[in-house]
Protein backbone atom coordinates (compact mmCIF):
# COMPACT_ATOMS: atom_id res chain seq x y z
CA UNK A 1 0.00 0.00 0.00
CA UNK A 2 2.91 2.32 0.72
CA UNK A 3 4.28 1.60 -2.75
CA UNK A 4 0.92 2.40 -4.35
CA UNK A 5 0.66 5.69 -2.50
CA UNK A 6 3.95 6.78 -4.08
CA UNK A 7 2.42 6.61 -7.56
CA UNK A 8 2.01 9.98 -9.28
CA UNK A 9 -1.61 9.27 -10.11
CA UNK A 10 -2.46 9.19 -6.39
CA UNK A 11 -1.37 12.84 -6.04
CA UNK A 12 -0.06 12.11 -2.52
CA UNK A 13 -3.49 10.96 -1.37
CA UNK A 14 -3.95 8.06 1.03
CA UNK A 15 -6.39 5.18 0.59
CA UNK A 16 -9.01 6.78 2.85
CA UNK A 17 -8.93 9.93 0.74
CA UNK A 18 -9.47 7.92 -2.43
CA UNK A 19 -12.31 5.86 -0.97
CA UNK A 20 -14.26 8.93 0.05
CA UNK A 21 -13.99 10.51 -3.42
CA UNK A 22 -17.07 8.70 -4.88
CA UNK A 23 -19.12 9.88 -1.91
CA UNK A 24 -18.03 13.45 -2.52
CA UNK A 25 -19.09 13.18 -6.16
CA UNK A 26 -22.53 11.90 -5.11
CA UNK A 27 -22.99 14.88 -2.81
CA UNK A 28 -22.51 17.19 -5.79
CA UNK A 29 -25.30 15.61 -7.84
CA UNK A 30 -28.17 17.74 -6.40
CA UNK A 31 -26.22 20.93 -7.12
CA UNK A 32 -25.50 19.77 -10.65
CA UNK A 33 -29.17 18.98 -11.28
CA UNK A 34 -30.26 22.34 -9.91
CA UNK A 35 -27.85 24.10 -12.27
CA UNK A 36 -29.28 22.11 -15.17
CA UNK A 37 -32.78 23.16 -14.13
CA UNK A 38 -31.83 26.85 -14.41
CA UNK A 39 -31.08 26.46 -18.11
CA UNK A 40 -34.11 24.27 -18.87
CA UNK A 41 -37.03 25.96 -20.60
CA UNK A 42 -39.51 23.07 -20.92
CA UNK A 43 -41.85 22.94 -17.92
CA UNK A 44 -42.25 19.17 -18.07
CA UNK A 45 -38.50 18.72 -18.00
CA UNK A 46 -38.25 21.14 -15.07
CA UNK A 47 -40.79 19.14 -13.10
CA UNK A 48 -38.94 15.97 -13.98
CA UNK A 49 -35.64 17.45 -12.75
CA UNK A 50 -37.32 18.65 -9.53
CA UNK A 51 -38.58 15.15 -8.79
CA UNK A 52 -35.16 13.75 -9.61
CA UNK A 53 -33.48 16.18 -7.19
CA UNK A 54 -35.82 15.06 -4.39
CA UNK A 55 -35.07 11.41 -5.08
CA UNK A 56 -31.32 12.01 -5.09
CA UNK A 57 -31.48 14.00 -1.84
CA UNK A 58 -33.52 11.23 -0.16
CA UNK A 59 -31.03 8.63 -1.35
CA UNK A 60 -28.10 10.67 -0.03
CA UNK A 61 -29.90 11.12 3.29
CA UNK A 62 -30.47 7.39 3.58
CA UNK A 63 -26.85 6.73 2.66
CA UNK A 64 -25.68 9.17 5.33
CA UNK A 65 -27.86 7.43 7.93
CA UNK A 66 -26.44 4.04 6.95
CA UNK A 67 -22.87 5.31 7.21
CA UNK A 68 -23.61 6.78 10.63
CA UNK A 69 -25.19 3.52 11.77
CA UNK A 70 -22.15 1.58 10.54
CA UNK A 71 -19.79 3.82 12.51
CA UNK A 72 -21.92 3.44 15.64
CA UNK A 73 -22.02 -0.33 15.24
CA UNK A 74 -18.24 -0.49 14.80
CA UNK A 75 -17.94 1.59 17.96
CA UNK A 76 -20.16 -0.88 19.83
CA UNK A 77 -18.10 -3.83 18.57
CA UNK A 78 -14.90 -2.15 19.70
CA UNK A 79 -16.41 -1.32 23.09
CA UNK A 80 -17.71 -4.86 23.55
CA UNK A 81 -14.18 -6.23 23.18
CA UNK A 82 -12.92 -3.89 25.91
CA UNK A 83 -15.71 -4.43 28.44
CA UNK A 84 -14.90 -7.01 31.13
CA UNK A 85 -17.85 -8.67 32.86
CA UNK A 86 -16.89 -10.12 36.28
CA UNK A 87 -18.11 -13.59 37.07
CA UNK A 88 -20.65 -14.29 39.79
CA UNK A 89 -17.83 -15.49 42.05
CA UNK A 90 -16.06 -12.14 41.70
CA UNK A 91 -19.26 -10.23 42.40
CA UNK A 92 -20.39 -12.40 45.33
CA UNK A 93 -17.39 -14.25 46.82
CA UNK A 94 -19.52 -15.72 49.62
CA UNK A 95 -21.94 -17.38 47.23
CA UNK A 96 -21.81 -21.18 47.36
CA UNK A 97 -21.75 -22.79 43.93
CA UNK A 98 -21.47 -26.57 43.43
CA UNK A 99 -18.32 -27.75 41.72
CA UNK A 100 -20.28 -29.15 38.80
CA UNK A 101 -21.56 -25.64 37.94
CA UNK A 102 -18.45 -23.52 38.51
CA UNK A 103 -17.09 -24.15 35.03
CA UNK A 104 -20.37 -23.14 33.39
CA UNK A 105 -20.78 -20.06 35.60
CA UNK A 106 -17.21 -18.81 35.26
CA UNK A 107 -18.21 -16.55 32.35
CA UNK A 108 -21.11 -14.18 31.99
CA UNK A 109 -23.61 -14.88 29.19
CA UNK A 110 -23.92 -11.11 28.63
CA UNK A 111 -20.39 -10.70 27.25
CA UNK A 112 -21.88 -10.11 23.78
CA UNK A 113 -24.69 -7.93 24.97
CA UNK A 114 -23.54 -4.56 23.68
CA UNK A 115 -22.92 -5.17 19.97
CA UNK A 116 -26.55 -5.29 18.90
CA UNK A 117 -27.63 -3.78 15.56
CA UNK A 118 -30.55 -2.07 17.29
CA UNK A 119 -28.55 -0.56 20.18
CA UNK A 120 -27.04 2.92 20.07
CA UNK A 121 -24.40 4.53 22.26
CA UNK A 122 -25.71 7.98 23.15
CA UNK A 123 -23.16 9.38 25.59
CA UNK A 124 -20.13 8.43 27.67
CA UNK A 125 -17.89 10.08 30.20
CA UNK A 126 -16.18 10.01 33.59
CA UNK A 127 -18.07 10.72 36.82
CA UNK A 128 -17.21 10.37 40.49
CA UNK A 129 -19.32 8.03 42.60
CA UNK A 130 -19.61 9.41 46.14
CA UNK A 131 -19.56 7.06 49.13
CA UNK A 132 -20.42 7.34 52.83
CA UNK A 133 -16.88 8.35 53.74
CA UNK A 134 -17.13 11.35 51.39
CA UNK A 135 -14.56 9.67 49.21
CA UNK A 136 -15.19 9.38 45.52
CA UNK A 137 -14.40 6.67 42.99
CA UNK A 138 -13.94 7.64 39.38
CA UNK A 139 -16.12 5.55 37.12
CA UNK A 140 -16.72 5.44 33.39
CA UNK A 141 -20.40 5.58 32.42
CA UNK A 142 -21.84 4.51 29.07
CA UNK A 143 -25.36 5.66 28.25
CA UNK A 144 -27.15 3.52 25.66
CA UNK A 145 -30.64 4.00 24.29
CA UNK A 146 -32.00 1.30 26.62
CA UNK A 147 -29.64 1.10 29.62
CA UNK A 148 -26.92 2.78 31.67
CA UNK A 149 -23.67 0.85 32.18
CA UNK A 150 -21.33 1.71 35.06
CA UNK A 151 -17.71 0.59 34.64
CA UNK A 152 -14.27 1.31 36.00
CA UNK A 153 -11.00 1.70 34.16
CA UNK A 154 -8.81 -1.38 34.50
CA UNK A 155 -6.14 -0.95 37.14
CA UNK A 156 -3.30 -2.05 34.89
CA UNK A 157 -3.72 1.15 32.84
CA UNK A 158 -2.76 4.57 34.01
CA UNK A 159 -5.44 7.18 34.44
CA UNK A 160 -3.49 9.55 32.20
CA UNK A 161 -3.91 7.26 29.23
CA UNK A 162 -7.64 8.00 29.06
CA UNK A 163 -8.49 11.52 27.96
CA UNK A 164 -11.62 12.71 29.75
CA UNK A 165 -11.87 15.73 27.49
CA UNK A 166 -11.88 13.70 24.26
CA UNK A 167 -14.91 14.39 22.06
CA UNK A 168 -17.71 11.89 22.08
CA UNK A 169 -17.31 8.98 19.66
CA UNK A 170 -13.55 9.37 19.18
CA UNK A 171 -11.62 6.16 19.78
CA UNK A 172 -8.75 6.28 22.21
CA UNK A 173 -5.41 5.25 20.85
CA UNK A 174 -4.57 3.14 23.91
CA UNK A 175 -7.89 1.22 23.75
CA UNK A 176 -8.38 0.90 27.53
CA UNK A 177 -10.40 -1.87 29.11
CA UNK A 178 -13.30 -1.32 31.50
CA UNK A 179 -14.58 -3.58 34.27
CA UNK A 180 -18.30 -3.58 34.94
CA UNK A 181 -18.94 -2.39 38.50
CA UNK A 182 -22.72 -2.56 38.71
CA UNK A 183 -25.38 -4.46 36.83
CA UNK A 184 -26.78 -2.60 33.81
CA UNK A 185 -29.63 -0.28 34.71
CA UNK A 186 -32.64 -0.33 32.37
CA UNK A 187 -33.71 3.21 31.61
CA UNK A 188 -37.35 2.45 32.39
CA UNK A 189 -36.28 1.49 35.95
CA UNK A 190 -34.22 4.62 36.52
CA UNK A 191 -35.19 7.72 38.54
CA UNK A 192 -33.10 10.88 38.16
CA UNK A 193 -32.83 13.58 40.82
CA UNK A 194 -30.94 16.83 40.34
CA UNK A 195 -29.18 18.26 43.40
CA UNK A 196 -28.32 21.87 44.02
CA UNK A 197 -25.49 23.33 46.06
CA UNK A 198 -27.93 24.02 48.91
CA UNK A 199 -28.63 20.29 49.22
CA UNK A 200 -24.98 19.68 50.07
CA UNK A 201 -24.23 22.88 51.96
CA UNK A 202 -22.81 20.93 54.90
CA UNK A 203 -20.45 18.77 52.87
CA UNK A 204 -19.55 21.28 50.20
CA UNK A 205 -20.33 18.84 47.38
CA UNK A 206 -20.98 20.48 44.00
CA UNK A 207 -22.18 19.45 40.56
CA UNK A 208 -23.91 16.30 41.85
CA UNK A 209 -27.01 14.36 40.90
CA UNK A 210 -28.61 11.11 42.11
CA UNK A 211 -29.66 8.04 40.12
CA UNK A 212 -32.10 5.65 41.80
CA UNK A 213 -32.54 2.13 40.46
CA UNK A 214 -35.80 0.27 41.02
CA UNK A 215 -37.30 -3.06 40.04
CA UNK A 216 -40.53 -3.62 38.14
CA UNK A 217 -42.19 -4.12 41.53
CA UNK A 218 -41.16 -0.63 42.67
CA UNK A 219 -38.44 -1.81 45.05
CA UNK A 220 -35.41 0.48 45.35
CA UNK A 221 -32.30 -1.64 44.85
CA UNK A 222 -29.54 0.97 44.53
CA UNK A 223 -28.88 4.68 44.94
CA UNK A 224 -25.92 6.33 43.19
CA UNK A 225 -24.70 9.87 43.85
CA UNK A 226 -22.54 11.05 40.96
CA UNK A 227 -20.42 14.17 40.90
CA UNK A 228 -19.30 15.86 37.68
CA UNK A 229 -16.17 17.93 37.25
CA UNK A 230 -18.09 21.09 36.32
CA UNK A 231 -21.60 22.45 35.87
CA UNK A 232 -21.53 22.03 32.09
CA UNK A 233 -20.80 18.30 32.33
CA UNK A 234 -23.49 17.86 34.97
CA UNK A 235 -26.12 19.56 32.80
CA UNK A 236 -25.05 17.50 29.81
CA UNK A 237 -25.44 14.22 31.72
CA UNK A 238 -28.83 15.20 33.16
CA UNK A 239 -30.10 16.27 29.75
CA UNK A 240 -28.91 13.09 28.05
CA UNK A 241 -30.29 10.85 30.80
CA UNK A 242 -33.71 12.50 30.81
CA UNK A 243 -34.03 12.47 27.04
CA UNK A 244 -32.96 8.83 26.76
CA UNK A 245 -35.22 7.76 29.65
CA UNK A 246 -38.30 9.49 28.24
CA UNK A 247 -37.68 8.12 24.75
CA UNK A 248 -37.17 4.55 25.99
CA UNK A 249 -40.30 4.65 28.17
CA UNK A 250 -42.32 5.97 25.24
CA UNK A 251 -40.98 3.21 23.00
CA UNK A 252 -41.88 0.52 25.53
CA UNK A 253 -45.38 1.97 25.90
CA UNK A 254 -45.80 2.00 22.11
CA UNK A 255 -44.68 -1.62 21.91
CA UNK A 256 -47.13 -2.60 24.65
CA UNK A 257 -50.03 -0.83 22.91
CA UNK A 258 -49.17 -2.42 19.55
CA UNK A 259 -49.02 -5.87 21.16
CA UNK A 260 -52.41 -5.30 22.80
CA UNK A 261 -53.89 -4.19 19.49
CA UNK A 262 -52.44 -7.17 17.64
CA UNK A 263 -53.66 -9.61 20.29
CA UNK A 264 -57.12 -8.00 20.25
CA UNK A 265 -57.27 -8.16 16.46
CA UNK A 266 -56.16 -11.78 16.46
CA UNK A 267 -58.76 -12.61 19.10
CA UNK A 268 -61.51 -10.89 17.09
CA UNK A 269 -60.35 -12.64 13.93
CA UNK A 270 -60.45 -16.01 15.67
CA UNK A 271 -63.91 -15.29 17.07
CA UNK A 272 -65.21 -14.21 13.65
CA UNK A 273 -63.76 -17.35 12.10
CA UNK A 274 -65.43 -19.51 14.72
CA UNK A 275 -68.75 -17.74 14.24
CA UNK A 276 -68.53 -18.09 10.47
CA UNK A 277 -67.68 -21.78 10.79
CA UNK A 278 -70.59 -22.26 13.19
CA UNK A 279 -73.01 -20.42 10.91
CA UNK A 280 -71.82 -22.49 7.96
CA UNK A 281 -72.36 -25.69 9.92
CA UNK A 282 -75.81 -24.53 10.99
CA UNK A 283 -76.66 -23.63 7.43
CA UNK A 284 -75.42 -26.98 6.26
CA UNK A 285 -77.69 -28.68 8.76
CA UNK A 286 -80.63 -26.48 7.86
CA UNK A 287 -79.99 -26.40 4.12
CA UNK A 288 -78.32 -29.61 3.05
CA UNK A 289 -76.98 -30.13 -0.40
CA UNK A 290 -79.03 -31.63 -3.26
CA UNK A 291 -77.51 -35.06 -2.94
CA UNK A 292 -78.00 -35.13 0.82
CA UNK A 293 -81.56 -33.83 0.48
CA UNK A 294 -82.52 -36.46 -2.11
CA UNK A 295 -80.97 -39.22 -0.03
CA UNK A 296 -82.93 -38.06 3.03
CA UNK A 297 -86.15 -37.92 1.12
CA UNK A 298 -85.64 -41.49 -0.11
CA UNK A 299 -84.97 -42.70 3.42
CA UNK A 300 -88.06 -40.94 4.78
CA UNK A 301 -90.23 -42.34 1.93
CA UNK A 302 -89.01 -45.89 2.49
CA UNK A 303 -89.53 -45.64 6.26
CA UNK A 304 -93.04 -44.30 5.65
CA UNK A 305 -93.87 -47.22 3.36
CA UNK A 306 -92.49 -49.66 5.91
CA UNK A 307 -94.60 -48.15 8.72
CA UNK A 308 -97.72 -48.13 6.57
CA UNK A 309 -97.23 -51.77 5.55
CA UNK A 310 -96.64 -52.86 9.15
CA UNK A 311 -99.70 -50.97 10.32
CA UNK A 312 -101.73 -52.57 7.53
CA UNK A 313 -100.64 -56.05 8.58
CA UNK A 314 -101.51 -55.34 12.22
CA UNK A 315 -104.94 -53.99 11.34
CA UNK A 316 -105.64 -56.97 9.06
CA UNK A 317 -104.78 -59.44 11.83
CA UNK A 318 -107.03 -57.53 14.21
CA UNK A 319 -110.00 -57.79 11.83
CA UNK A 320 -109.30 -61.48 11.23
CA UNK A 321 -109.46 -62.19 14.96
CA UNK A 322 -112.80 -60.43 15.52
CA UNK A 323 -115.81 -62.59 16.20
CA UNK A 324 -119.12 -62.12 14.61
CA UNK A 325 -120.15 -59.31 16.95
CA UNK A 326 -117.05 -57.25 16.15
CA UNK A 327 -115.27 -57.98 19.48
CA UNK A 328 -111.76 -59.28 20.04
CA UNK A 329 -111.61 -62.71 21.61
CA UNK A 330 -110.73 -62.90 25.31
Amino acid sequence: MAWCSQDRRCKRLQLQDLLIAPMQHCMKLPLLLKDIKKYTENNEEKNLITDLVKQVENSLRDLDDKIKWLKDFERLQDLQKRIIWPSVLDLEPKTFIPECLKANLSKQPCERLLASPKRHLLYEGVLTLMENSNKGTELNLFLFDDMLLITKLKKSLSRKKLSTEAPFGVKNVDSPSFVVQRQPMPLDRLILKDLTAADFSSTGLKYAFVVVQTTRFGQITAVYTFQASNETMKKAWIQKLRAATDKWKYELASRFISRRKSSASSTSTTASRRSSVKSESDDSRLQPSTSVRSRGELQRASSHRLRSSVNGVIEARKWESLDGQGRLPP
